[in-house]
């Protein structure tokens, strides 16, 4: 049985919260090397379904939270939100949010600022 992983609502919800009214005006959001597709192709690339998971067939979502800091890079990586007594499934999220490139970093005013993510990562066995 062939194992697949995949991150659903992943481009809805960044350009969900790209058009968000609440951000302050003259405030652009962080932009990843190739959009909101590139995110989606690198996340997906590195994302690994736990091993120790596979018997158990566990699918769900898990909520990574980080921030991109002035200079593009990410910081502060962690589980918004995991799949309940499944933290392998948080770890390798981080993993795979870990090893993205730099970003352009969110723009406030024409100075680059610090912002928070959430990254949304679906795990399911087809």
């Amino acid at each position: 049985m062939k194992q697949l992983f995949t991150i659903i609502a992943l481009a809805l919800s960044i350009i969900g919260f790209s058009q968000s009214p609440s951000l302050p005006g003259n405030t652009s959001m962080p932009v990843y090397p190739g959009g909101d597709m590139g995110l989606l192709k690198d996340v997906n690339s590195q994302l690994q379904y736990p091993e120790s998971e596979i018997d158990s067939k566990v699918e769900g979502k898990v909520f990574v939270g980080f921030v991109v800091e002035v200079d593009g890079s990410i910081t502060d990586v962690h589980v918004e939100k995991g799949i309940v007594d499944h933290p392998a499934f948080g770890d390798a999220a981080i993993a795979a949010v870990k090893s993205l490139k730099k970003f352009e970093p969110a723009v406030s005013n024409g100075k680059p600022v610090r912002m928070m993510m959430t990254l949304p990562v679906m795990f399911k066995l087809d």
